[in-house]
């Protein structure tokens, strides 16, 4: 028997909102007329078949792509269109499938430079508030070496970062992504190349800054099993539009479901 699942289910306490956005790359429509709600506090999966438009929906929310239509709104404030950098300063963050550290410079090196409005970035403050900056680079550090330890990264925090495995590095972006203290996380794939240790890790880190520290997180990934045990909730997303949302229970007895993507080719 079909489980009911509402296309458009709302929540009842919506960090983030995405409400009919379309994203068109010529003739190719990746995203369509795309609806749905995140939880505050919830661990939310994004699926859907190859294709199915989730990773460019996750470049529209976070500034990367220009939505052409639609709306997206972060802690009840409009980011349409915001660029990337202003969305992080907002609380909301992404991670990428390919990370994006900064290869010839040391894991530390990574940390330090992610902090938004540090005192040194101005050339008048790096020449009239030395003290200012120090007292400020003392307490990045500490936030870094605080999150190098929970990440299990604190042994590496010399080596360069593109010295680091392909797990390694995912924890590192993670990692990168929380000196902003952001309120929202978007992973893409963060499991990707990912040996079964470093993907416990992953998950552990995950569930304890959900729990501990109160950040939501969307996951865009591929494997059904993980996705299904961590997640409060799923969005499946087919052929760029919101097909269903609810719970691993109800996702996985929902026939639309089964035949658009876990019944599916991919």
């Amino acid at each position: 028997m079909q489980t009911e699942v509402s296309e458009t289910a709302t929540v009842d306490d919506a960090v983030l909102a995405a409400d009919s956005v379309r994203k068109t790359f010529g003739e190719i429509v990746a995203v369509d007329d795309c609806s749905f709600e995140i939880e505050r506090g919830s661990i939310t999966g994004l699926i859907g078949p190859n294709g199915a438009g989730k990773s460019t929906m996750f470049d529209c929310i976070s500034g990367f792509y220009q939505p052409d239509a639609g709306t997206i709104r972060f802690d009840g404030t409009d980011i349409t269109g915001l660029p990337a950098h202003k969305i992080a300063h907002e609380g909301l963050v992404r991670t990428f499938q390919i990370t994006r550290d900064l290869a010839e410079m040391t894991v530390m090196e990574n940390m330090m430079l992610t902090p938004k409005n540090q005192t040194g970035e101005s050339m008048f403050h790096a020449v009239f508030n030395r003290d200012t900056i120090e007292r400020e680079n003392a307490e990045i550090q500490r936030d870094a070496e605080k999150l190098l330890e929970l990440f299990q990264l604190d042994h590496v925090r010399q080596e360069y970062a593109g010295n680091l495995s392909g797990g390694q590095r995912k924890l590192l972006e993670m990692a990168r992504m929380l000196m902003l203290e952001p309120e929202a996380m978007l992973l893409d794939e963060p499991m990707a190349g990912v040996n079964p240790t470093l993907e416990n890790d992953i998950v552990e880190r995950i569930e304890e800054l959900n729990r501990q520290e109160g950040v939501t997180f969307v996951i865009v990934e591929h494997d059904m099993d993980l996705v299904m045990d961590l997640c409060d909730r799923i969005i499946v997303m087919n052929e760029g539009r919101d097909l269903a949302a609810g719970t691993p229970a109800e996702i996985q007895n929902d026939e639309r479901v089964l035949e658009a993507y876990l019944g599916g080719d991919s």
